[in-house]
């Protein structure tokens, strides 16, 4: 398990509940769908907390009830804000597939290739549990778009 200290998806987001010009917004939640997440996918913070990006202001992410500003200049490694909990279960399985358009035995991820996209916002915790149903292989996964420190795995680095 590790903690995400910056965002998995180039997000807009706006304050309170402005619509987005290319998101969409919740009203009266501190929740919102950045620009270029899948449908439903959502960021959520903390009652009191304001969201501060958008066309024109891009610099500022959000801010805490204290008036603590969390932008592009904050420590990502020390300074994060309140997130949520995401927990993601993956099924490694066997199967003929032919995505080129040739027959062959691939790895799938939850019955799917490409695997699962995992989105997160900046502040979130992320929980990967992985049941490996290969029937002849070990494994190893890795992760790309997020720095991780090495003592949330037992890899020497994860970047």
């Amino acid at each position: 398990m590790g903690l995400l200290s910056h965002s998995f998806v180039t997000v807009l987001s706006v304050l309170g509940s402005t619509p987005l010009a290319f998101g969409r917004s919740v009203p009266g939640k501190n929740v919102f769908a950045p620009r270029g997440a899948t449908d439903g996918f959502q960021c959520e913070y903390p009652a009191g907390w304001q969201f501060c990006n958008d066309v024109g202001k891009r610099d500022c992410w959000v801010i805490n009830p204290e008036g603590k500003v969390f932008n592009i200049s904050s420590d990502y490694e020390t300074q994060i804000p309140e997130g949520k909990t995401r927990t993601f279960d993956l099924v490694l399985s066997e199967k003929t597939i032919s995505p080129d358009g040739v027959n062959k035995v691939a790895s799938l991820i939850n019955g799917k290739y490409p695997g699962e996209l995992i989105e997160a916002c900046w502040g979130d915790t992320i929980i990967v549990n992985v049941k490996n149903e290969l029937p002849h292989n070990g494994t190893t996964i890795h992760w790309h778009g997020i720095r991780a420190s090495s003592k949330f795995s037992n890899a020497l680095s994860i970047h």
